[in-house]
């Protein structure tokens, strides 16, 4: 598993960003493993690719958590 993005100095300010950014590379980590493991079922890649945007553009509604909307406002003032 990859450590995922780190912002030591905020880190240090802010108590629930460690917690979110360890949370994050989990996920990502857990997704990843679950895509590969589907592509190698199907015999297929996957369509996304680096730069697409597709899902981002169709899906109107995305949940969020609570400590996710925190980490989108420390991220936009920051």
């Amino acid at each position: 598993m990859t450590a995922g993005l780190r912002f030591p100095a905020d880190e240090a300010r802010h108590s629930w960003l460690p917690v979110l950014l360890r949370m994050h590379a989990l996920v990502d980590a857990g997704i990843e493993t679950a895509v590969r493991a589907e592509e190698r079922r199907r015999g297929a890649r996957r369509a996304c690719r680096k730069g697409c945007s597709v899902c981002c553009r169709t899906q109107s509604d995305i949940p969020v958590f609570q400590i996710e909307l925190a980490a989108l406002s420390w991220y936009a003032a920051e």
